[in-house]
């Protein structure tokens, strides 16, 4: 998550309405997702969905959440030459957003930000194939801690084009949008 100890009290609107409240955030978020905030600058390399079956306790969605991101880092780090630990700079950087929807239920659309490139010689052709094999090794393994949830992702590169990222950006807000 983003934040900032420095926020000034003419930044922050109050608000009784849930209306604005959900336009504050929804425009908020979309403008660090899509570079365009003059503050906040969030350059994320992956979009990810993570689905957890039906009906999953949110505090179990937000334990593994919070496990992944820890194996990801440390998968990372097993991929960078002569480093023994990441520093705080060098982690990755999640932005999660849960959605609740009829089809699917609880899950979460994510915006992933390496700070630092994996090394890998040839055992992985891409850095796209390496972090689809390492979300799905990683969700492999945590499934087993978690046999009566199906964790599963859905995982895309970030696009060239601007207008390509933010429609990802305003699809994953859209359940702040129905109630906008």
């Amino acid at each position: 998550m983003i934040k900032d100890r420095h926020i000034l009290d003419a930044e922050v609107r109050m608000t009784s309405s849930k209306y604005e409240h959900d336009l504050m955030v929804r425009t908020h978020l979309g403008e660090i997702l899509e570079g365009t905030s003059t503050r906040y600058k969030f350059p994320w390399n992956y979009w990810v969905t993570f689905t957890f079956g039906h009906k999953p306790e949110i505090g179990d969605t937000e334990d593994i959440l919070h496990k992944l991101h820890h194996r990801m880092d440390n998968r990372l780090l097993k991929h960078l030459h002569n480093k023994s630990v990441l520093t705080a700079k060098e982690r990755t950087e999640w932005i999660l957003v849960p959605e609740v929807s009829k089809k699917i239920g609880l899950h979460y659309h994510g915006f992933i930000h390496l700070k630092v490139r994996p090394n890998f010689t040839n055992s992985y052709e891409s850095e796209w194939a390496w972090m689809r094999t390492a979300l799905d090794n990683n969700i492999t393994k945590i499934n087993k801690d978690y046999p009566y949830l199906d964790m599963g992702f859905h995982i895309v590169e970030r696009a060239h084009r601007r207008v390509k990222d933010a429609a990802v950006v305003f699809y994953t807000l859209k359940d702040l949008a129905k109630s906008s």
